[in-house]
């Protein structure tokens, strides 16, 4: 299976996954990204803006990226 072979390199823990997403959205994000643990940060403000889940069952994994695009601050600080 050609998708198998793809990321057969990565192993189905969360460490070897985040830093093989983080291989692939690092160059997009010109830099602007850095991977800290589970969580995506803005490299200039050292803020997260990203947040990262894995499902892993039987040598196979799923990866889910959640980004904060744009928001109000303030509503979120009164609804958080």
């Amino acid at each position: 299976n050609d998708s198998d072979a793809a990321v057969a390199h990565v192993e189905p823990y969360p460490g070897p996954i985040m830093q093989f997403i983080s291989e692939l959205y690092t160059p997009a994000w010109k830099g602007l990204l850095t991977l800290r643990e589970n969580d995506f940060i803005l490299t200039n403000t050292n803020k997260k803006f990203g947040g990262n889940a894995q499902a892993i069952t039987k040598g196979r994994w799923l990866q889910h990226t959640s980004v904060l695009w744009d928001t109000n601050v303030d509503v979120m600080t009164r609804v958080l």
